[in-house]
C-alpha cells in the first residue's frame, strides 16, 4: 500500500515526463529528476487543489515543499486533502 491515494498519483504522473508507466514511484525521489519543471509546477498545484479540494499555500512555491512525493503528499494532507483517506 502506497502512503497517498492512487488519486494523488494519477495527478503527479500526469506531470512527470520521464517516469515510465510500470516505474514505480518512490516518495524521496527528486521530481524535477522524473521532468517536473518550474512550467509543470504550476499546473500541477493546480490540478492537487482541484482534485482534493484544498488551498496549498503560495509559501509552498517558495520553501519548495513540493521537491519530493513523499513533500508533496504531506503539503496536500496539511491543508486538509486527506478525507476519505
Amino acid at each position: 500500500m502506497t502512503e497517498w491515494p492512487d488519486s494523488f498519483e494519477q495527478v503527479l504522473r500526469a506531470n512527470l515526463p520521464l517516469l515510465t508507466d510500470d516505474a514505480e514511484l518512490p516518495p524521496d525521489a527528486a521530481l524535477r529528476d522524473l521532468g517536473l519543471s518550474s512550467m509543470t509546477v504550476m499546473r500541477l498545484l493546480v490540478q492537487l487543489e482541484n482534485e482534493f479540494d484544498v488551498a496549498i499555500p503560495d509559501e509552498a512555491l517558495i520553501t519548495g515543499a513540493y521537491e519530493t512525493a513523499h513533500a508533496l503528499w504531506k503539503l496536500v494532507s496539511d491543508a486538509g486533502g486527506t478525507e476519505g483517506w
